[in-house]
């Protein structure tokens, strides 16, 4: 079995009750068993054995023989699989968040023992789903990390317990592990936004090479693909026509971009790691996260910042108003990426942004629009609700405060890649999209 920590005077009364509840965990007993136990004994000694009842006598005797036989196959099984596991080698993974992914883990299965069931959940990293895959008469691990995250262990609870619900033992089951958990990145925006995010001039010029908007048109060629197509071009006249890039003066100059901590900075994460490995930054650009003052300038380093900025939710913009000053010294463009949900980073930076006056383009990600009127009225359901989704009055309140320092803000679902610019609810009214840019 696991050893219980030694407890010390030093200990705090948190420690000592987790202490006393992972000792209850390795008895077999549950409460039902112990209650049933208790009526097996006052039908055998109380009733049967006084009163000559034979009926008590024996059902009593069965309980009772039912619980010890439960108690010791649960613990039986239990030991077995505390031997038999075995810690895997650490090795340094690298993963994304929201993909199924095998871990190597698995246990014996036990379908020759029918009264016993095994399942297990992981303790830490917390926000992980884990399925069980059979084969071969083993159980195989399959887990989605819900969030992302830099890990040195994996802490498993193992739950043996009967189907009867008479006896459970809960095991702890640690094993180093040097994983890397990166935030989804979902669907690129539908509208051409992040190609905007670089800047630059509005002007075109026949010299450099075609690297802006598509807002140009030339006749198509075979090897052109068939999504540039204008349709209505072809409808009017006859004639295939495609899109292609303006050919700009200056298409691209130096951009900083800034990830905000938070509740529900998952989507942000994503969308600025999609902003970082989709070049939607331009070629010169600086990266910050919040709970770090280091600058980053490669892909590699931005991914750490992302991902350790997890660990800086309550100090929430810590470090933008740095960042922010080097963005004005240096004349780039700054860009926010930030959860849409109101918390301590909202008014740190308003005050920030307010003080160094510098424009900037806020990006609020989230997985959903919760609240935002649907067709059908009461008799379509409310479709489940996602973790990280923003509300509609919340997201209007958030976009009024950060527009009252010059800001402009936009809203990006990350699974769909819809984009939404305004939110009061009049503009969600006929639909759950228009409007520009796929929202408001």
């Amino acid at each position: 079995m696991v050893p219980l920590p030694a407890v010390g005077p030093s200990r705090s009364p948190r420690a000592l009750l987790n202490v006393v509840k992972r000792g209850l965990d390795l008895l077999p007993p549950t409460p039902s068993g112990l209650l049933l136990s208790v009526a097996g004994a006052l039908a055998v000694f109380a009733y049967g054995s006084e009163r000559q009842d034979l009926i008590l006598y024996v059902a009593g005797y069965g309980v009772m023989g039912l619980c010890v036989l439960s108690a010791a196959l649960v613990s039986l099984c239990a030991l077995g699989l505390r031997l038999s596991f075995r810690p895997a080698t650490p090795r340094e993974e690298r993963l994304d968040a929201g993909v199924a992914v095998e871990t190597g883990f698995s246990l014996a299965g036990l379908r020759w023992l029918p009264l016993i069931s095994t399942r297990w959940e992981w303790l830490d990293p917390q926000r992980v789903a884990v399925s069980v895959v059979e084969r071969r008469g083993r159980q195989h691990e399959v887990v989605v990390h819900g969030e992302r995250g830099e890990h040195q262990r994996t802490v498993r609870q193992l739950v043996v317990e009967d189907v009867l619900g008479l006896a459970r033992v809960r095991l702890r089951l640690c094993e180093p592990a040097m994983r890397t958990v990166l935030p989804a990145r979902g669907r690129p925006p539908t509208a051409p936004l992040m190609r905007a995010l670089i800047g630059g001039d509005h002007f075109s010029h026949p010299a450099p090479p075609p690297d802006g908007d598509r807002i140009e048109m030339r006749r198509y060629t075979p090897g052109d693909p068939i999504k540039l197509v204008l349709w209505k071009a072809y409808a009017r006249n006859r004639t295939l026509m495609v899109r292609v890039p303006e050919r700009a003066v200056s298409p691209a100059r130096r951009t900083f971009g800034f990830l905000v901590a938070g509740e529900g900075d998952e989507p942000p994460a994503g969308l600025a790691r999609l902003a970082l490995e989709s070049g939607a930054l331009g070629a010169e650009w600086w990266f910050g996260a919040a709970g770090s003052d280091e600058c980053a300038r490669d892909l590699d380093a931005a991914l750490r910042l992302i991902v350790r900025s997890r660990s800086a939710r309550e100090r929430g913009a810590e470090g933008l108003a740095a960042f922010a000053g080097r963005a004005r010294s240096l004349g780039g463009r700054l860009v926010l990426f930030a959860p849409a949900r109101r918390g301590p980073w909202l008014p740190t930076a308003v005050a920030q942004l307010r003080a160094l006056g510098v424009p900037v383009e806020v990006l609020l990600g989230c997985d959903a629009i919760a609240d935002r009127p649907r067709r059908g009225g009461w008799l379509l359901a409310r479709p489940q609700e996602r973790p990280d989704e923003a509300r509609l009055s919340e997201l209007e309140a958030i976009a009024a405060e950060l527009a009252a320092v010059g800001a402009t803000v936009t809203a990006i679902e990350r699974p769909s890649g819809k984009v939404h610019r305004n939110f009061s609810p009049r503009a969600y009214g006929g639909s759950a999209t228009g409007g520009r840019y796929g929202g408001g």
